[in-house]
Formats: structure tokens, sequence, C-alpha cells
């Protein structure tokens, strides 16, 4: 079952054949992870960490809907290119393998109250 989602899968994107999605990366090329700390990567990890509050604030306190889901949008994002860059320009880290998992289960967990608190 799985050779044929691959089969279709690489059949409607060729481009994608060995690759991880949209960064140029072969599949076969090992993720080299540095112990560094200061990298555009873990830059937009903590941003999006430190704005979560932000967008709580807005959407709870202020009740500013449209800029709380425009924030949650551009986070959303932030968290795509977080790991483009990455795996794109060799910055995988321990850190950002640290920080990164716990955001998506805040993100969800914090979008469901506040969507629930109106």
């Amino acid at each position: 079952m799985t050779s044929i989602v691959k089969r279709v899968r690489h059949g409607l994107v060729p481009w994608l054949l060995g690759r991880m999605w949209r960064t140029g990366v072969h599949l076969d090329q090992p993720v080299a992870m540095t112990d560094r700390v200061f990298t555009v990567a873990n830059g937009i990890t903590v941003f999006r960490l430190l704005a979560l509050p932000l967008f709580v604030y807005l959407a709870v306190v202020r009740k500013e809907w449209l800029a709380a889901v425009a924030l949650f949008g551009l986070l959303a994002f932030l968290d795509t290119m977080d790991g483009y860059v990455a795996r794109r320009f060799n910055q995988v880290t321990k850190l950002g393998s640290t920080l990164d998992p716990p955001w998506h289960p805040s993100a969800t967990v914090c979008s469901t109250a506040c969507s629930s608190s109106t």
C-alpha cells in the first residue's frame, strides 16, 4: 500500500522524488545536528513561543479576534518557515529540536481554549 502512495505522490510531484519537501535536501543526506544556540531557525522558534501568550491576550482579554487570527496565521506560517530554514541552511540544533515540538500542542490548546471562551 505504501508503494502505491509513493508512486502516486512522486508521479504527481516528480521534483519531490528523493527530496524533503521544498528544501532541496536529499532524503538520504544525513542531517547534522549541532550545539549552536543562536541561529535564525531558533530565533523563529523562540519568537513563536513568546508570541503565543500575546495571541491568548488578544483573543481572551481584548476580544480583538481579527488581530488574534492574523497573529495565529503568522505563527503557523513561521512554523513552516522554521523547519524550512533549519533544514535548508543546515541549522538543525538540539535546542530547536527540543523547543519546536511543544509549540504544536500548546498552540492547539490555546486556540481551542480561546475559541471556546467567547
